[in-house]
């Protein structure tokens, strides 16, 4: 799991990635660290297993949005996000991801 986490190459055509977005206007999102975590299990989940349905493209790496997280207000040790709480789920960066994923195409 931790090698389909961290690929050799975030930036290969070949590598697919599946954006765990923030609820849009999230500044009142109060939901917390059980509920984050109940989420999160369920996406990798997705991401590694569904593979599109095709060989070409296999699973997929999940990387969080890096969205301020009200829930991590007042982070004494690093930004409002919530990196906060856990650790990063993949060395890739968001800006590994094309602007088709990120939403850039309006969608």
């Amino acid at each position: 799991m931790h090698g389909m986490q961290n690929p050799a190459d975030c930036s290969a055509p070949s590598t697919k990635f599946l954006v765990w977005r923030s609820m849009e206007n999230n500044e009142k999102d109060t939901r917390g660290l059980t509920a984050w975590g109940h989420a999160g299990s369920s996406h990798l989940l997705h991401a590694l297993t569904d593979g599109d349905e095709s060989a070409t493209f296999g699973s997929r790496v999940l990387i969080t949005d890096d969205k301020l997280w009200p829930m991590a207000k007042g982070c004494l040790h690093g930004p409002e996000t919530r990196s906060c709480y856990f650790e990063d789920l993949t060395s890739c960066q968001l800006s590994h991801v094309d602007d088709i994923a990120l939403g850039a195409a309006g969608w």
